[in-house]
């Protein structure tokens, strides 16, 4: 398949999914595809042909970065609350949507 042709149904199969998609999930796509033009920014086009980098590696990385940025974060949050009753439980930010704020 020509090159051409790819994106052009890859362009259909993301607007077919676009057009079912509630607007939270359509913001966080459209997120995405912000990432992916300003990493072109520093990487240059995205080929996965020819790119040479390690994705598994690559995921890797960022999710151990993730990982820092949450717990910075929980911490700051729980710095910020500090003194107040009861203190957030990291167990309340995990609960299933279904069951948040009930005791």
């Amino acid at each position: 398949m020509n090159r051409f042709i790819a994106v052009h149904e890859s362009r259909a199969r993301l607007n077919a999914a676009v057009e079912a998609l509630e607007p939270d999930a359509i913001e966080l796509l459209a997120y995405i595809a912000e990432r992916l033009v300003a990493g072109r920014a520093v990487y240059g086009d995205l080929d996965l042909d020819t790119d040479p980098r390690h994705w598994h590696r690559e995921v890797l990385a960022e999710d151990a970065d993730g990982l820092v940025y949450r717990a910075a974060a929980a911490v700051c949050a729980l710095r910020k609350t500090k003194g107040q009753h009861p203190p957030p439980s990291v167990d309340d930010s995990i609960q299933p949507r279904h069951t948040r704020g009930r005791k």
